[in-house]
């Protein structure tokens, strides 16, 4: 399975000191069915620790299709908000299916220019 995170998402995990082993765990509990919401659109609303921590850490949205690719689109911090508006769900719904029916061409298009960036150390999609 490939694991990828938006420019944003990398941005917004920089900040909080998230690090790309937490995001591989958290790929592995959601294969294992450990998911907070599924929100429809294959997107799914996942817990993950930040500074070791679950409960006070983050919230993030990630587009998953059982045994296809992953996208971690969006996150924020517990205690900067409980949710996501209908209209941020309702666009990372478009962005999420728009990255798990990319091509391949797309995807690399897309790696190359920094839009996307794949964790695992892995380089080819």
């Amino acid at each position: 399975m490939k694991i990828f995170k938006t420019k944003h998402f990398a941005k917004w995990s920089k900040k909080t000191g998230l690090n790309d082993d937490n995001l591989m765990k958290s790929v592995t509990e959601i294969e294992n069915g450990l998911v907070d919401a599924v929100l429809g659109g294959n997107l799914i609303k996942k817990r993950i620790a930040i500074n070791k921590n679950k409960r006070g850490g983050g919230r993030v949205i990630v587009a998953y299709k059982h045994g296809n690719k992953v996208f971690f689109l969006f996150g924020f911090e517990k205690n900067d908000s409980d949710n996501i508006s209908k209209n941020e769900l309702a666009a990372l719904k478009i962005v999420g299916n728009t990255l798990l029916t990319a091509s391949e061409q797309e995807l690399l298009k897309l790696l190359s220019s920094g839009e996307l960036v794949i964790i695992g150390g892995k380089t080819n999609v």
